[in-house]
């Protein structure tokens, strides 16, 4: 793992926000490897199956999504809307069928930023961790991000993925949900699970990162298990998050 003490490139505008002390060498996000956040964040993969990995029939997407769906070319510019779609067209499911109950906000933001001190081979460092959508729950002002999307490369696939382990952003993903992690139980809540994924908008790397800092995962293909069961693992993801998200404390009321 290499760093270099100058902020990344594309990375400045947020520099000053994000208070990044100046002494620390800066790590880009797509530095970070599976292994290095395995001995980064203190995670681990999880041993055996889990229950969310099987998800029962939960929602019935509109067949006019299938078909605005198929109108996305391959190529990275589609991906990200092919992903965004997918998103609200699940939590519009959730919510007209009557499986979300609790009067809370869900907000999708871009572009996102986290940083996180980290010692690695006896070296400190400071790691950006970027994310192409998070989703955020709870009351105006005080959201808590439970969901974490990085959009790969559209052109290599869940299996070339495995195969070229270099060349994919799987580390850069479980970074992030682990600095999510970290700052829900800085913050106490109850229930600090925390769920991404990882696509080019037609194969999915769902993860969960439980609250042992264990990480599982199931990948899903719409050629091979259909946009359905896709909808209905990222329905699971909804509806866990909504079900979890703690009352606003009286201090925060």
């Amino acid at each position: 793992m290499s760093g270099n003490t100058s902020i990344p490139k594309g990375l400045k505008p947020w520099y000053k926000e994000l208070e990044i002390p100046d002494q620390l060498p800066c790590l880009e996000p797509n530095d970070m490897t599976v292994h290095q956040a395995k001995l980064s964040f203190g995670i681990k993969p999880a041993h055996g199956y889990r229950l969310w990995q099987f998800p029962n029939a939960i929602i019935s997407l509109p067949l006019e999504f299938v078909h605005c769906l198929q109108k996305y070319d391959r190529p990275t510019t589609k991906s990200r809307c092919r992903i965004d779609a997918l998103i609200m067209a699940v939590y519009h499911a959730l919510d007209s069928q009557g499986f979300i109950h609790t009067p809370t906000r869900v907000k999708i933001d871009f572009d996102t930023l986290e940083w996180s001190p980290i010692t690695y081979n006896n070296t400190p460092y400071s790691y950006i961790g970027k994310a192409d959508f998070t989703l955020s729950i709870g009351e105006k002002d005080h959201m808590t991000c439970y969901l974490v999307v990085v959009k790969e490369d559209a052109q290599l696939s869940a299996r070339q993925a495995e195969s070229r382990p270099h060349r994919n952003k799987r580390g850069q993903l479980l970074a992030y949900m682990a600095m999510v992690q970290a700052s829900r139980k800085r913050r106490h809540q109850s229930d600090y699970t925390v769920w991404g994924f990882l696509s080019d908008g037609l194969d999915y790397w769902f993860y969960q990162l439980d609250m042992q800092g264990e990480w599982s995962l199931v990948i899903f293909q719409s050629t091979r298990e259909g946009w359905q069961s896709i909808a209905n693992i990222f329905a699971t993801f909804m509806l866990h998050s909504t079900a979890s998200y703690p009352p606003l404390r009286p201090n925060l009321a």
